[in-house]
């Protein structure tokens, strides 16, 4: 990987998101989530979606004990959710906004939310029994730091289950909230990273249809359906809109994954 290429700008990201997150229109459309989720058929809003992928995380973590850490926790609805199976002091989170974590701290009192870059994480090695990142890694600098660290701090057995976007190289290398470093082609080379790293029982599925396009399409209907009541005007609509039409020709792949740290981890794999 040519490490000459331009990182992810995290001004950028943070006054992306901030602005994102707690613009009205989208608090209420998302309910403080702040992702695609995973849209079946019968899903009818945008949190349940977010709440059906955390439970498609959570699936590759049957035994929910021990610590828990929640990278790039966003506003504390991830958190939230791990909360009904972790009490509160069990969970720890992790977000590059003050911001965020401000409000992380209302949504679930009592657990554990602290700044810091995913990347280079302050942790002691083997803190976490288990940990998630929900549509984040494309923004760090870089995944495949992301994962090594991720690697370092789990317990021997404990799993990574993540959401995560490929961007086409283009869009990785325009976008200033991400980076070419990061770019992958293929779910195939996303798995191949993730084993490269450590981890076994890798698994990467390509839920492209479920998360993004399900998403785009409700997204634009429901702005759409508040234009006809008469709730917007055109250019607000347009202007609430803008953002996700702009990442239409950038992502190519939407992907839940997951991967664990061998019980016995060799020296060459850290």
């Amino acid at each position: 990987m040519n490490q000459t290429l331009r990182g992810p700008d995290t001004a950028a990201i943070n006054q992306r998101y901030d602005e994102l997150f707690y613009a009205r229109r989208m608090s209420e459309f998302s309910g403080r989530w702040g992702n695609f989720g995973y849209w079946t058929e019968s899903t009818r809003t945008q949190a349940e979606a977010c709440e059906n992928q955390m439970e498609k995380l959570l699936s590759h973590i049957p035994v929910r004990e021990g610590r828990i850490l929640d990278v790039a926790c966003g506003m504390g609805a991830t958190s939230r959710h791990l909360a009904r199976y972790w009490g509160p002091g069990q969970i720890t989170g992790i977000n590059i906004s003050e911001k965020q974590l401000a409000t992380c701290r209302e949504m679930v009192p009592g657990a554990t939310f602290r700044i810091m870059d995913a990347a280079h994480m302050e942790f002691e090695d083997a803190s976490f029994d288990n940990m998630v990142c929900v549509e984040a890694a494309f923004h760090f600098d870089t995944r495949e730091s992301f994962f090594r660290e991720a690697l370092r701090v789990l317990k021997p057995g404990g799993t990574l289950a993540l959401s995560d976007v490929l961007l086409t190289r283009e869009g990785a290398r325009t976008r200033l909230v991400c980076t070419e470093k990061n770019h992958l082609d293929t779910p195939a080379e996303y798995a191949d990273l993730f084993r490269r790293c450590g981890f076994e029982a890798v698994e990467v599925v390509d839920v492209t249809e479920e998360c993004w396009n399900r998403h785009y399409r409700h997204l634009v209907l429901y702005a759409h359906e508040m234009l006809l009541k008469g709730e917007i005007e055109l250019t607000e609509m347009q202007q609430y809109l803008a953002a996700t039409y702009k990442r239409v020709p950038d992502i190519m792949n939407y992907l839940l994954a997951a991967g664990r740290k061998p019980k016995a981890t060799s020296p060459g794999a850290r």
